[in-house]
Order: C-alpha cells, then sequence, then structure tokens
C-alpha cells in the first residue's frame, strides 16, 4: 500500500463537506427580497353549495379591508364602521371590454 496512510478518511470528510458549502449558497440564492402586505378581514358568510341543500352554516369568506363596506355603503378602508352582521363585501363593477357596450346587429 502506497500513499499516506488516511487519504480515504480525509476524501470521505471533503465529500461530506463539499455539499454542505454547496447547499449553503443555494439556499442565500432562494432569499426573497420583496415583502407584500395586504390588509384582510373574515366575513361569516353561510354557504349553499348545491340547489340539494348542501350548506355550511359556519362558512367564512375572506376580503381586502378596502373592497368591504358598511351599512352606509362606506369603506371600512375610509373610516366605516365594522359592526358584526352590518359588513359586507362591495361588489367592484370590472371595466368592460371595448367591444362590449355595442350591441350586436
Amino acid at each position: 500500500m502506497t500513499g499516506k496512510p488516511n487519504a480515504h478518511h480525509l476524501l470521505n470528510l471533503l465529500l461530506f463537506l463539499v455539499p454542505m458549502f454547496g447547499l449553503e449558497m443555494a439556499q442565500a440564492a432562494l432569499r426573497c427580497e420583496r415583502n407584500l402586505v395586504a390588509n384582510v378581514v373574515a366575513l361569516d358568510q353561510p354557504l349553499m353549495f348545491n340547489r340539494l341543500g348542501a350548506q355550511n352554516v359556519n362558512g367564512m369568506m375572506f376580503a381586502l379591508r378596502r373592497d368591504v363596506v358598511d351599512d352606509h355603503n362606506r369603506s371600512l378602508a375610509q373610516g366605516g364602521t365594522a359592526v358584526p352582521g352590518k359588513s359586507l363585501a362591495a361588489a367592484r363593477q370590472a371595466s368592460a371590454a371595448p367591444g362590449a357596450a355595442r350591441g350586436s346587429r
């Protein structure tokens, strides 16, 4: 047997340590640079699943705070009051497509 007596131990140690450094660099590349924040409110909403009566009376709906209005049609983000049973999600009307306003002939 020629060479260093513990060379295989050194090789095993290198094979163990090299992937650890590569994994550390890969995790650093996955760092997120941007945080998003949303003001979300939870609304109790009974859900009806189908016409046969399948339902969940304890259903919940989540909406952005700016999309929820009180009983005076004032947004919670604009100072509306969140009163249980009196707040609801406002339906925002999407803008129509350019040709949608014309009637068919």
